[in-house]
């Protein structure tokens, strides 16, 4: 926490922000919560229904684009050390992949992401 001096009897605490790459994963995890947006194949596509569907690494981000933001990079370095250095691409598409092993690898990624996050501080 920081604090700023107002006036002999005023401080205000404010908490730090907490960093981008971490917002992105859980934005990631929310889009393919649901298992019918998620997807094995291809970074993204559309249901009948018109709906998005994402694999992970779709969801982290713009998936029309061809290279990773830095923040993207980073959230996805997140998952890849979770995943045991594994391909985030080959793990979600595994066939042996399912949705709820998915979504365990984003709370462990959260989970690491949060701890280094506030080690650093």
């Amino acid at each position: 926490m920081s604090k700023r001096e107002l006036s002999p009897d005023v401080t205000v605490v404010s908490e730090p922000r907490e960093p981008d790459y971490l917002r992105l994963l859980k934005e990631g995890k929310v889009k393919i919560s649901n298992a019918h947006n998620w997807c094995k194949g291809v970074a993204f596509g559309y249901t009948l229904g018109n709906r998005m569907k994402y694999c992970m690494m779709g969801s982290l981000g713009d998936s029309g684009r061809c290279q990773l933001t830095p923040v993207q990079a980073e959230a996805a370095m997140h998952l890849y050390r979770v995943l045991g250095h594994q391909p985030i691409v080959s793990f979600n598409d595994d066939p042996s992949t399912t949705h709820a092993d998915v979504l365990a690898a984003f709370d462990l990624a959260i989970e690491q992401a949060t701890k280094d996050w506030l080690t650093q501080r």
